[in-house]
């Protein structure tokens, strides 16, 4: 290659290698004709001790360099010049240095001068237009002061703000230059808690959030490798901004550090830790109250709008660890509360507050360890989707509190688990209107009970229920249960299962002795119970494996196959039995003062009337496979209405074939041959 300064005859590859070496050699310096001069890790490096922060500038500069042909460089076609500037000067290299420095000597221009902390800046009487702060507070992975300010003429009336907005010596305000969110850091928070405690950041956090609230930024709380928690020792003030709260980790308990970790100070009370509102653009948020249990409440969300709520998590209280009220149009991803919970607070829940929760989905809720109280959803609530919903290893020391409470108003549950360590005292209730849970487990002896409101319904799809299934006492709308699985259905009322396998079914009261407010279709029972005078159901299809004596108020069948348990007999005492559309009857059945009203059904073993009036009616299509005694014939003057009919079950030639009535009286129809 021919030198375009004295002609010589530089060898291209020669000139390759040096640019090579310049832009990605260690630091240290390179020989050219100018002398030695260092080589751009070298000057990045002495940038970066002064600024802080131009070293990727800088390289980005080297690799622009790189990627252009060596004689298309603005430096090389310049070298003339350059010589005139340096004489002597023909090595090309000086002239990619002398580009590079121009570009080093912009970038300190603009960076201004480097100042240490704020105090240093604070004592500045320079004439920078641009200072850069360099340190930390405490080590370089707590709280860092380093950035931007460039100082801002002509105002004399904004206050300090400590991290934002700071006053020299000369009482010129310097703005700090950033985008994005606002750093606790710069405000003096320092995540250095633990076991000993550590700095109170409460003052400092509580400066950053009136900031945020003021200018609509969100919150960023760093949790670099190594750093404890942020230790505080009171309530921090509403966070209202929708720029967001954002906590760079979000682990499992105190351990894993960047937690927000109130304490109770000596002589202090319980108080909540966090509350969030509004409409958070992004929300991720970690609060531990350590191993200390303290009565303090975690993270409150008072009433967010149209809030984008990422991840949540809350560990470690006596008292709640997440705590809604009346949000709406929220999306919230994924929430985790552990050991938290009392007697007079919920670990998770979601309340009215004056008003309602509604048209807000939860994607993950996970809820365990919990003492006493794990989860309340108000029935209010409206028109909210809640999947996958884990909540296990709940300790309830007392049966007259309600662990679980799953309530809406026009909501859906999709994939429910509960489980508890003392599952005989735990108990879950399903409350409100025209609400859905899809695959509702409800493990060991927990007792799930229902209230649902009047004239509305609440629907269990798939349900596994492995303890007990109990109404309310003065439950009056309806449950509705399809497929799945119930263990014991006990003092039910109010319900309507399809295709549901229940083991012991006890129907309670039901008011005027209604059947068609418990309804049983393609069920499979077990045994069935229900004494009480008021108790009836009616059953389409399916099968009772132990009807024992049915129940004690009515019991319909229709189409449905009744085995026998044993060689027990079926007693129709006081109650009615009501048997159409091709029901079977496997059992003796015996009526003692009581009556049957049977069409199209089969009999298959005896059928008896040993005490009481006959006040039993058979169509045509009754066959009875057994012996018949005491029943079957004429009924009584008094029993059913004008036009009813009843078989002679007890065929003989001559005798009717069966009795209509009419005028008041049976009449013989009919004469069997």
């Amino acid at each position: 290659m021919t030198s375009p300064i004295d002609g010589k005859i530089v060898p291209f590859g020669q000139v390759v290698d040096a640019v090579r070496d310049f832009l990605h050699a260690p630091a240290g310096d390179v020989p050219t004709e100018a002398g030695a001069l260092p080589n751009l890790h070298k000057l990045a490096s002495e940038i970066r001790a002064k600024t802080g922060e131009l070293t990727d500038d800088v390289l980005n500069l080297g690799n622009l360099v790189q990627s252009q042909p060596i004689a298309a460089l603005p430096a090389w076609t310049s070298v003339r010049k350059l010589e005139n500037d340096k004489p002597g000067a023909t090595d090309p290299l000086v002239a990619v240095f002398q580009a590079v420095a121009n570009r080093l000597e912009c970038l300190r221009n603009s960076a201004g001068e480097a100042l240490v902390d704020y105090a240093a800046l604070e004592t500045y009487e320079g004439d920078a237009q641009r200072v850069h702060i360099t340190g930390y507070l405490g080590t370089a992975s707590q709280s860092p002061m380093v950035g931007q300010f460039k100082r801002k003429s002509g105002d004399t009336t904004t206050g300090p703000v400590k991290g934002i907005f700071i006053r020299d010596k000369l009482s010129r305000l310097w703005v700090r230059e950033f985008d994005g969110m606002v750093n606790v850091g710069w405000f003096g928070a320092v995540p250095d808690g633990g076991l000993g405690y550590g700095t109170d950041n409460r003052a400092n956090i509580n400066l950053a959030i009136d900031y945020c609230n003021t200018t609509g930024l969100g919150i960023f709380l760093p949790a670099p490798a190594g750093s404890g928690n942020y230790v505080i020792t009171g309530p921090l003030n509403k966070f209202l901004s929708a720029g967001g709260w954002v906590q760079e980790r979000v682990g499992y308990d105190y351990t894993s550090g960047g937690a927000i970790l109130p304490v109770i100070p000596s002589g202090g009370s319980g108080y909540t830790a966090v509350t969030l509102a509004g409409g958070m653009a992004r929300c991720e948020v970690f609060v531990s109250g350590g191993p200390y249990n303290p009565n303090i409440g975690l993270i409150h969300f008072d009433n967010p709008a149209k809030a984008k709520i990422d991840r949540v998590r809350a560990v470690h209280t006596a008292s709640f660890g997440v705590k809604i009220d009346k949000c709406w149009d929220c999306n919230v991803l994924d929430v985790s509360v552990e050991l938290c919970g009392s007697a007079a607070e919920y670990a998770f829940s979601m309340n009215d507050a004056d008003d309602t929760c509604n048209m807000t989905h939860i994607s993950r809720l996970q809820v365990e360890q919990s003492t006493t109280k794990a989860i309340f959803i108000s029935p209010n609530t409206l028109s909210c989707v809640i999947d996958n919903i884990h909540a296990e290893r709940q300790y309830s020391p007392d049966p007259d509190l309600l662990m679980f409470q799953l309530g809406g108003n026009r909501c859906q549950y999709n994939s429910v688990r509960l489980d508890a360590y003392d599952s005989v005292n735990t108990r879950c209730r399903l409350a409100g209107a025209n609400t859905t849970i899809v695959g509702f487990l409800c493990e060991s002896s927990i007792r799930a009970e229902y209230d649902v409101y009047p004239g509305t319904t609440f629907t269990l799809i798939s349900p596994e229920i492995q303890g007990t299934l109990r109404t309310l006492t003065d439950q009056v709308g309806t449950l509705i249960v399809t497929g799945g699985s119930i263990n014991s259905a006990d003092f039910i009322q109010g319900i309507v299962c399809n295709t549901t396998k229940i083991a012991s079914l006890d129907i309670a009261y039901v008011q005027n002795v209604d059947a068609a407010r418990n309804v049983f279709r393609d069920c499979k029972i077990g045994t069935l119970l229900g004494a009480s005078g008021f108790a009836a159901a009616t059953f389409f299809g399916g099968e009772i494996a132990d009807p024992g004596n049915l129940l004690g108020g009515k019991t319909v069948l229709d189409g449905t196959l009744v085995r026998q348990a044993g060689s027990s007999t079926i007693t129709v005492g006081y109650r009615t039995l009501v048997t159409r559309n091709g029901t079977r009857i496997e059992a003796p059945v015996n009526v003692d003062f009581g009556s049957i009203e049977a069409d199209d059904t089969t009999f298959a073993a005896s059928l008896s009337q040993s005490a009481g009036p006959n006040r039993s009616k058979f169509n045509d299509g009754v066959i009875v496979l057994g012996s018949v005694s005491g029943i079957g014939g004429q009924p009584d003057a008094s029993a059913f209405s004008e036009r009813a009919y009843s078989k002679n079950l007890a065929a003989a030639v001559g005798s009717p074939r069966g009795w209509m009535k009419a005028g008041g009286d049976w009449r013989s129809v009919g004469s069997l041959a």
